[in-house]
């Protein structure tokens, strides 16, 4: 008698462990965080469009290149810095001239696309002006925000290619009498971009 209990014992033990671990996957699937990379890094090359007719620059293309960093808070939600410099070539007067900017702000991903990751931006920080002719040199701090969004596509599990980052870049450098002036710019970039991955 007792043994015939002991093996009823023993199958609802087997039974019951055979049942948990049917159902462990599933729990434990349901613990786990959505998978997310938690860290970009890219480097591109950029092309702007600036404008800096008040300052009796006109507009033409400057050539240059931008390394940015975004951490995510969550799948979706990351903070963005980024660091960016150009050279400015054939001015009037033989002006030669380089400009840097460096802009933090947040960044929206939008997940679940088939091709891609797209997003868009808001960024906004400082620049930092510099300029010679003749011998003479000369510099200049000012404001810059960039708002825009680009399209990452990607090359293999860590590896995406920037199809393109189109922004409005604005820049708010001195005119050549010390009043302010704004310039509206455009900026656009290709590149690549390295991501780091957690679960």
């Amino acid at each position: 008698m007792r043994a015939i209990r002991g093996i009823r014992a023993l199958a609802w033990a087997l039974t019951l462990f055979a049942g948990l671990c049917a159902m462990a996957p599933r729990v434990y699937a349901q613990s786990v965080k959505p998978f997310f990379w938690h860290l970009d890094l890219s480097g591109d090359f950029s092309y702007i469009r600036t404008n800096f007719s008040g300052n009796g620059g006109g507009q033409f293309g400057v050539i240059g290149g931008s390394g940015s960093a975004a951490y995510f808070l969550n799948p979706h939600v990351s903070i963005v810095g980024d660091f960016g410099g150009y050279k400015f070539n054939g001015l009037p007067g033989g002006i030669q001239g380089t400009m840097y900017t460096y802009t933090f702000g947040p960044r929206y991903t939008f997940r679940h696309f088939k091709f891609g990751t797209p997003y868009v931006q808001g960024l906004v920080g400082g620049g930092r002006l510099n300029s010679s002719s003749g011998g003479i040199q000369a510099g200049e701090n000012g404001l810059t925000a960039a708002l825009g969004g680009g399209w990452d596509l990607p090359l293999t599990h860590q590896i995406d290619i920037r199809l393109v980052q189109a922004e409005y870049l604005l820049t708010r450098f001195a005119q050549a009498d010390g009043s302010s002036a704004t310039q509206n710019n455009v900026r656009v970039s290709v590149g690549i971009v390295f991501r780091f991955a957690e679960r």
